[in-house]
C-alpha cells in the first residue's frame, strides 16, 4: 500500500488533500522567490550580500525539487492534474507587491523576516515535528531558511548602522506585515490552517505561534509591533 493510501484509509480525503496543498503551493512559492532573488542579484555591490542572494536562490531551487520528491514520496506522480487541483488560485499574487518593490528594505523584510522567516518557517517547523512520515524534508528546508533569514537581518543591520534613518523606513514596512498578518492567518488561509489543527499535522495555537515569531523576529532588529 502506497503512504498516499494509507492516509487516506486511516484518517480520510480531507488530510491527504491538506497535505498535497501544501506541497504544491510551497512549491509555486519557491518559482516566486527564485525570481524575487534573480532581480536583487545584479543589483548589489557587496559581494558578500550578493553571494547571500545567489545561495539563497540556490537553496530554493533544491527546495523545489524537495516538495515535488515529497508528492512522489506520498506515492503519487507530480502532473498537471495534481497542479490544477490542488493549486491555490491567488498564489501567483502571494509575492506581488515584493516582485514590483524597488525598494530592497521593503524586500529584505517581506521576503525574508516576514514571509521565510516568520510564515513559512513556523509551518516548516511544526509540520517536521508533528508528522515526519508526511514532511521527511521539512526539517532540513526549516535549517535552510533560518539561514536566509539571518542573510536578510545582517543585510539590514548594516543598512540601519550605516543610516539610523532606514530604522523608520523599516518600521513602516513592519507596520504594514503587523496590519496583513491576522487577515492572512485568520481568514485568507483559514481553511487550510484549521484542516492542519484538526488532523494534528499544526498545534492548535499555531496561529498565535506564528504572531508570536513575528513579534520576536521585527523586535530583535528594535523594530516595534504595538497591536
Amino acid at each position: 500500500m502506497e503512504l498516499y493510501e494509507k492516509i487516506v484509509e486511516e484518517n480520510g480525503q480531507e488530510l491527504l488533500d491538506m497535505i498535497l496543498t501544501v506541497y504544491v503551493n510551497f512549491y509555486f512559492s519557491e518559482l516566486e522567490i527564485i525570481d524575487l532573488c534573480a532581480k536583487w542579484i545584479p543589483k548589489r555591490t557587496n559581494l558578500t550580500e550578493k553571494f547571500y542572494l545567489v545561495h539563497h536562490a540556490s537553496d530554493e531551487v533544491s527546495h523545489s525539487k524537495m516538495f515535488k520528491d515529497g508528492v512522489k514520496h506520498l506515492g503519487m506522480k507530480w502532473d498537471d492534474s495534481l497542479i490544477e487541483k490542488y493549486r491555490l488560485k491567488d498564489i501567483d499574487n502571494r509575492f506581488d507587491k515584493l516582485l514590483t518593490s524597488d525598494d530592497e528594505l521593503e524586500v529584505l523584510i517581506g521576503l525574508n523576516v516576514y514571509a521565510e522567516g516568520v510564515l513559512a518557517m513556523e509551518e516548516l517547523a511544526e509540520m517536521a515535528e508533528t508528522k515526519p512520515e508526511y514532511f521527511p524534508s521539512f526539517a532540513r528546508i526549516a535549517s535552510e531558511e533560518k539561514a536566509h533569514l539571518a542573510f536578510g537581518k545582517k543585510v539590514l543591520q548594516r543598512m540601519i548602522d550605516e543610516d539610523e534613518t532606514v530604522r523608520e523606513k523599516a518600521q513602516v514596512h513592519v507596520d504594514w506585515y503587523k496590519e496583513h498578518i491576522k487577515p492572512y492567518l485568520w481568514t485568507e488561509i483559514s481553511d487550510v490552517i484549521d484542516d492542519g489543527i484538526k488532523h494534528g499535522v499544526l498545534y492548535p495555537d499555531f496561529r498565535e505561534r506564528a504572531v508570536q515569531r513575528f513579534e520576536d523576529e521585527m523586535s530583535s532588529l528594535g523594530l516595534a509591533v504595538n497591536w
